[in-house]
């Protein structure tokens, strides 16, 4: 299992004019954010399936969240890639 940290891809995003995407739990629903992405973990399991984790404060507690997440395996490869080089 590989986890990519969040900022350094919104980061990237940001130079590279990406779209990331958006987070989706239930009826909730936020862009992402440089502020919220220092909460987030991209992870990529063993079937190359993609969830994103975050944080998500509710009734002043913290809730770790798990969603799915809807770029291609190639496309996060290019992502990670791109900011390792950069």
């Amino acid at each position: 299992m590989e986890f990519l940290d969040g900022l350094g891809l919104c980061k990237l995003a940001k130079l590279r004019s990406y779209c990331i995407g958006t987070l989706e739990s239930g009826s909730y629903s936020s862009n992402l954010s440089p502020h919220s992405c220092r909460h987030l973990l991209f992870e990529i399991n063993e079937n190359q399936s993609m969830y994103l984790h975050y944080d998500k404060i509710k009734n002043d507690r913290i809730e770790r969240i798990k969603t799915s997440w809807r770029t291609s395996f190639r496309t996060m490869k290019l992502l990670s890639k791109d900011l390792l080089s950069s």
